[in-house]
């Protein structure tokens, strides 16, 4: 599992092949955390982000050049969102994902960018209810009122300034290869580590929150989604227990 929390210097071509290559062997996990579009460390974490998913070959998921707030879900501030872990009904194990919560797996998503994705003529999409592709599944939202917010240019691929609805904060997309393995890929609109206020927060500005426990449970959920591989029948299988776990976290906060 590799996990890069708000890159703050783009990555050289070396770079961005071997995590290719890594991530096309299957049994894998990358987890991109993005920033905002305020000030310009989080314009340009979102640029960082979006060329290392175009570059990686594979995958729809991308992050928007916006941000979202939420009036009602917050802790103390609109821009403070407290995220919903509430995921989509056909995740796969999805009671996985919020165990152990003692407070309605509410999680933080300090001025956090917004989830879209890229259909495979490079349209940007919109990753709301009737508009979602095969295999991805939203995990972590805002409330029915979160509200998208523009900050600096440039402008959202696929949603617009005061847009309002149910915004995803965090998404996992499972991607299949030819070897029958396959590999999972999560994007986020922030940091689950290190961070202004990370995910992994378990409270802020006076509001309890399920950061550790789904941090946790997140990382255990996509390592065994990774371990399965299809069987000859169509099905798909994976090993009774992990054996181990190999978290590399990397901020990748080089000096230019």
């Amino acid at each position: 599992m590799l996990i890069l929390g708000q890159p703050t210097s783009p990555f050289q071509p070396d770079e961005i092949q071997a995590i290719a290559e890594w991530f096309k062997q299957g049994g894998k996990v990358l987890w991109v955390a993005a920033d905002s579009d305020y000030g310009s460390s989080g314009v340009l974490a979102q640029d960082i982000v979006n060329a290392l998913l175009d570059q990686l070959g594979v995958g729809h998921l991308r992050i928007d050049l916006c941000s979202v707030e939420d009036p009602t879900s917050n802790a103390g501030a609109s821009y403070r969102v407290v995220g919903l872990v509430q995921p989509d009904d056909n995740t796969p194990d999805k009671e996985k994902l919020t165990q152990n919560f003692q407070h309605e797996g509410k999680v933080l998503y300090h001025g956090p960018a917004i989830v879209a994705w890229v259909d495979d003529n490079g349209n940007w999409q919109k990753l709301v209810d009737g508009n979602i592709p095969e295999n991805v599944y939203r995990i972590v939202k805002t409330s029915q009122d979160g509200t998208i917010v523009e900050n600096n240019d440039p402008p959202a691929y696929a949603y617009s300034a005061g847009d309002v609805g149910v915004f995803t904060l965090l998404a996992a997309e499972i991607i299949k290869f030819d070897n029958g393995k396959q590999s999972v890929l999560i994007v986020s609109g922030e940091s689950p580590y290190g961070d202004y206020e990370p995910t992994w927060s378990a409270q802020y500005h006076g509001v309890d929150l399920d950061g550790p426990a789904f941090v946790t449970n997140m990382i255990h959920w996509s390592l065994e989604q990774a371990s399965k591989t299809e069987t000859s029948s169509g099905g798909v299988c994976g090993p009774a227990a992990l054996v181990g776990l190999i978290l590399i976290p990397l901020a990748f906060r080089r000096k230019k």
